[in-house]
C-alpha cells in the first residue's frame, strides 16, 4: 500500500509543479523549511546538550517554552496581518529579517549569552518564520489554478509525506 501512496504523491506533485508560480513558491517553502530545520537542530543541540549552559530542568522548561511560544502566540494572529499586508512583501521582508536575526543569534551564541538575549533572538527568528510560512500558504491560491488548489495545498502543507518534513530535517 505504501508504494501506491508514494506514487500518487509524486503524480500530484508533477501536476502542481507544472504551474510556474507554484514552483517558485514551493521552492521558497522548501528552502525556508530546510533552513528552519537546521536552525531548530542547532538551537536544540545548543540548549539541551550543553550541560554547562543549561544544567537544570527549569532551564529545559524555559527552552521548550521559547521554542513553542511562537506557534501559540504568533501563529493564530499571523492571518490577521497577512490579510492586511502584501503577501509578497511579507515573504521578501520576512526572509531578510529572519536571515539578519539568525546572524544576530549566532553572535549572541558566540558571545556566550545563554539566557534571555538568546531566548529573545530565538523567539524573533521563530516568530518571523510564522509570518513567513503563513504568507507562503496564503499565497498558494494566487499562484495555482482553482481546480488544482486542493492538490497544491496537500502537496505543499508543512507535513506532506516528503515535502515539508524532509525539508525541515
Amino acid at each position: 500500500m505504501a508504494p501506491e501512496r508514494d506514487s500518487s504523491f509524486v503524480a500530484d506533485l508533477r501536476v502542481v509543479l507544472a504551474e510556474r508560480d507554484f514552483r517558485k513558491l514551493f521552492a521558497c517553502r522548501m528552502v525556508s523549511q530546510f533552513g528552519d530545520g537546521v536552525f531548530n537542530a542547532a538551537v536544540t543541540a545548543y540548549l539541551f546538550f550543553s550541560a554547562t549552559s543549561f544544567p537544570n530542568p527549569i532551564a529545559a522548561v524555559d527552552a521548550f517554552a521559547v521554542l513553542y511560544l511562537p506557534y501559540s502566540l504568533i501563529g493564530p494572529l499571523a492571518g490577521v496581518f497577512i490579510d492586511r499586508w502584501s503577501r509578497r512583501q511579507i515573504i521578501v521582508w520576512g526572509a531578510l529579517i529572519r536571515a539578519a536575526m539568525v546572524a544576530v543569534t549566532g553572535f549572541v551564541v558566540l558571545s556566550g549569552q545563554t539566557k534571555y538575549p538568546l531566548y529573545v533572538c530565538v523567539l524573533a527568528v521563530l516568530g518571523v518564520n510564522r509570518f513567513f510560512l503563513s504568507a507562503v500558504s496564503a499565497g498558494t491560491p494566487h499562484v495555482v489554478n482553482p481546480n488544482k488548489l486542493v492538490m497544491a495545498n496537500a502537496v505543499a502543507r508543512p507535513r506532506a509525506p516528503s515535502s515539508g518534513s524532509s525539508a525541515a530535517g
